[in-house]
């Protein structure tokens, strides 16, 4: 059948002890779970492994460790003894092409992501095991320990003969959104990490969001059941999940309350419709004389078995409404669905990103760790997106992942480190195996172009997330290699819309660099650009004006950039100012004005009239500028272009000029320098007469606020000539408030909105266009702008 039916695989699970468990995996078409019927009866022979037949199995097995499998079983049908000497040299063999598998852990500041790495991890730890002591664990930058959360995105590497597990352990905090969204775009799934004290609030769902919108399979653990795991507490998680998601979560392993009862010590497996505590949890049951010692499973009461039962349910129903096999079989027994069906449609809907699988534990206390990673290692497939079972690979757009005849390896690069090393670049391998002083072939570079590296070392994050020299790594792996300092990176996509940057709440500050030294200037300058390399959100751009803005998420944001400068650049003043609100000004009627110059020997008179709105500037016989002799080609685009040059700082205080066309009445000039020298005075004799209206920017503002705050809110927003626009509800008791407010409006809004929700407010911005101003608040505005100026 092996052979024959090549949907039958035979595969095996290593258990303690050196013990095997074999069993026979199907797969269908779409690469889904269906584990038979136990067929194989392989019985252990004097000097041979021990062998007990298992219905448990790994999906998540590379197809070297299910060939050794196969080797081992066939070996055993044939009469032949396998001993350790043997299977520890085919488990040797298969686990130098073990597919590395990068799981995303995201969720809200305070639900505990770090210590679900901690405990993920302390599961491959030899000896005592400590769950709650995530310092033993896990690194920590000097920053996050004074704040007590995390700031940065923080990988740990697990490797073993069965598994490469990668963990990226995320921020939660709302200013470094862009980090989560860069480990979703590098990761094979995620992990969300959800609290039943905290609840779902705004701050979960926007996590919740951005793994939504990635498209990659995910798993929600439901942390702090040991606090409160009675009825109530978890019901109202998955209202709250539910509402959010649109679809209720399936539910794999809840918390086994009993008639109120607030111990956090045993979890209820849904599928199996057993209880499991700490150490004992799995998506099948413990096989006898498997279970560990003090984990028993304890007895189900009556409640206990009706609450199962309607989990169960659910479970079965959820998956087939959004299944079409697992509705067949639904209907065709009267909901009794085969466990090989269910098993099937958890894994193409999950993938398919249907539905959520949900495990309930408490990371502190190791309580459904085990059940956890089972699940990640079943829905979340390994080898990155190059393997059969990842549907979203990252669009870079030219990348494929055949490594090419000249090179020994191919990855994509998605993140640069300065280190006492040099430059260091995360690498994850798409195809073939990295290793030191062999050829590497980059994708992911800013320029598009595809790089060709051959480093010297190879590094690997360790347990602890410090790195280690490691020989090789393979397919789906995270790597670091050193890398010229020239070498730069493209920023993760974020979305399809192009104005998904500009949509973010941003503080935005102009660089006071007038009066510093050339030297400190051009330090600063470089040193931001470095920083721009993290791709953390941090913009720095020039204005209409030409000053440097320079854009970040937050205050958090900020502060972090601050302590970046000083502690690798030596930097230790960030001149910030307020930018200056780019205002724009039109015409309300035609304007003429000319002008001589200098030597007199040049003239230009030239009118200029307002053009439809939208139509932009525009200049008309550019070419009477010139004398005869003078018109070339060159000298009208070099002349219009100045012309247009002159407009962004014609209107009042400096403003830009828009929708206006510029007609050449009369003009002679020898060259295209006395051309260009009376038409832009002739612009600012004609401007002095005429009459303008300014206009200021408006943009659509979104605060995404509790409810609480809504008065308060809602009059701050009117002081700062806000024009509510919609009111909608959002996660918890969340609402969110759109208006039309002026960008001069805004400038400390961030701080202000912070203090109005005690940091639990977030805005969004986009630009919307441009309004009229009253007479009044002209002359105002005006009068500042030519103080400015």
């Amino acid at each position: 059948a092996v052979f024959v039916q090549q949907s039958i695989l035979l595969v095996f699970a290593r258990y303690p002890k050196h013990s095997m468990a074999v069993g026979l995996v199907g797969f269908s078409r779409h690469n889904a779970l269906s584990v038979t019927a136990p067929v194989l009866n392989l019985q252990p022979r004097p000097g041979a492994m021990p062998w007990k037949l298992s219905r448990a199995a790994s999906l998540a097995a590379p197809w070297k460790l299910r060939r050794a499998a196969l080797e081992v079983a066939v070996l055993s049908l044939c009469g032949r003894q396998v001993t350790r000497r043997r299977l520890g040299k085919l488990a040797r063999k298969a686990a130098k092409d073990v597919e590395g598998r990068v799981v995303a852990v995201v969720g809200r500041d305070g639900v505990g992501k770090s210590k679900v790495c901690a405990a993920l991890l302390d599961l491959g730890h030899v000896g005592k095991k400590d769950f709650a002591d995530k310092q033993r664990v896990l690194e920590v930058d000097r920053g996050e320990k004074d704040r007590n959360f995390s700031c940065y995105n923080h990988i740990y590497s697990q490797r073993s003969s069965a598994s490469h597990l990668h963990l990226i352990d995320t921020p939660g905090h709302v200013d470094r959104l862009p980090l989560v969204e860069q480990a979703l775009h590098v990761s094979d799934g995620a992990v969300m990490v959800c609290s039943v004290k905290l609840g779902l609030d705004a701050a979960c769902g926007r996590v919740l969001s951005a793994v939504e919108h990635s498209r990659k399979p995910a798993v929600i653990f439901l942390n702090g059941i040991d606090q409160q795991d009675g009825a109530p507490g978890f019901i109202a998680a998955l209202d709250a999940l539910e509402a959010r998601l649109g679809v209720r979560p399936v539910v794999l392993f809840a918390p086994a309350h009993v008639g109120g009862s607030e111990t956090g010590s045993t979890l209820l497996n849904v599928l199996t419709g057993s209880l499991c505590t700490s150490r004992g949890c799995h998506l099948l049951p413990m096989e006898t004389g498997k279970k560990n010692k003090g984990s028993s499973a304890p007895t189900m009461p009556m409640q206990l078995r009706t609450f199962a039962s309607q989990l169960k349910e659910q479970l079965v129903e959820t998956l087939a409404s959004v299944d079409e096999e697992v509705m067949e079989a639904y209907l065709e027994d009267d909901g009794n669905v085969p466990r090989s069906v269910i098993d099937a449609g958890l894994m193409r809907a999950t993938a398919g990103g249907h539905i959520i699988p949900l495990v309930a534990g408490s990371a502190k206390f190791g309580l459904g760790v085990d059940a956890l990673e089972e699940v990640v290692n079943t829905f979340i497939p390994a080898g990155g997106p190059c393997a059969g079972g990842q549907t979203s690979a990252p669009q870079f757009g030219t990348e494929t992942c055949d490594v090419p005849e000249d090179a020994s390896c191919r990855g994509w690069a998605f993140g640069k480190h300065r280190t006492a090393e040099g430059n260091l670049l995360e690498v994850r391998v798409l195809g073939g195996t990295l290793r030191p002083n062999e050829s590497l072939e980059l994708l992911g570079a800013s320029d598009g172009a595809v790089e060709k590296l051959t480093p010297k070392h190879v590094w690997m994050h360790s347990l602890k997330g410090s790195k280690k020299e490691v020989k090789e790594a393979g397919p789906g792996d995270i790597a670091l290699v050193p890398c010229p300092e020239s070498l730069g990176l493209l920023s993760p996509p974020l979305g399809d819309d192009e104005e998904a940057w500009m949509k973010r709440g941003r503080c935005t500050f102009a660089l006071q660099l007038e009066g510093m030294a050339s030297e400190s200037c051009n330090h600063l300058v470089q040193a931001l650009e470095v920083c721009l390399e993290d791709n953390d959100g941090l913009r720095l751009e020039k204005s209409e004006r030409g000053e440097h803005l320079l854009s970040c998420m937050g205050m958090l944001h900020l502060d972090l950039l601050r302590e970046r400068l000083a502690r690798e650049f030596r930097i230790h003043d960030l001149p910030l100012g307020q930018p200056h609100v780019a205002y724009h000004a039109k015409l309300n009627g035609a304007a003429k004005g000319d002008s001589k110059s200098k030597s007199g020997l040049a003239f230009v008179g030239l009118e200029l009239i307002p053009a439809p709105e939208g139509s932009g500037c525009q200049v008309q016989d550019a070419s009477k500028l010139l004398a005869s002799g003078s018109v070339t080609p060159e000298a009208v685009a070099t002349l219009e272009l100045g012309i247009l040059s002159a407009l962004k700082m014609a209107g009042p205080g400096g403003s830009q000029l828009e929708d206006v066309t510029v007609q050449v009445v009369a003009a002679s000039a020898a060259n295209a320098e006395d051309a260009l020298e009376c038409t832009c005075a002739a612009i600012a004799k004609a401007m002095s007469m005429a009459d303008c209206t300014l206009l200021e920017p408006i943009v659509e503002l979104e605060v995404d606020a509790p409810s609480t705050c809504a008065g308060s809110i809602l009059k701050d927003l009117e002081n700062r000539r806000g024009t509510i626009m919609d009111t909608r509800s959002s996660q918890g008791d969340n609402q969110v408030f759109i208006a039309s407010v002026p960008l001069s409006e805004l400038s400390d809004y961030a701080q202000a909105l912070a203090a109005l929700t005690e940091d639990e407010g977030f805005f969004t911005h986009r630009l919307e266009g441009y309004i009229e101003v009253t007479l009044a608040a002209q002359t105002r505005l005006v009068a500042e702008l030519a103080k400015d100026a």
